[in-house]
């Protein structure tokens, strides 16, 4: 199981959401980028990019997103903190 990560940023007591710009998924954002990233600092900084990019836009009930796609939208983003 995925974390809140609420020690971070308390966006959402009510936990995760998706499919609009809201605090349920800012938090879904942070926890999906601290757990890959492994830098905090790091995914405090993006998450919010994500959340409008990726987790805002997800309308399914049931979803998964790799690590591929998490790595190649920051590759998009020209982040400077990935290594291929």
């Amino acid at each position: 199981m995925l974390p809140t990560r609420t020690d971070l940023v308390n966006h959402s007591p009510t936990g995760f959401e998706w499919g609009y710009n809201g605090s349920g998924p800012a938090q879904l954002a942070l926890a999906i980028l601290a757990d890959f990233l492994h830098n905090d600092k790091l995914a405090l900084e993006l998450h919010q990019h994500f959340k409008r990019d990726i987790i805002s836009k997800r309308k399914e009930d049931k979803w998964i997103i790799s690590g591929r796609f998490i790595f190649d939208w920051l590759k998009e983003k020209g982040s400077k903190y990935i290594k291929e």
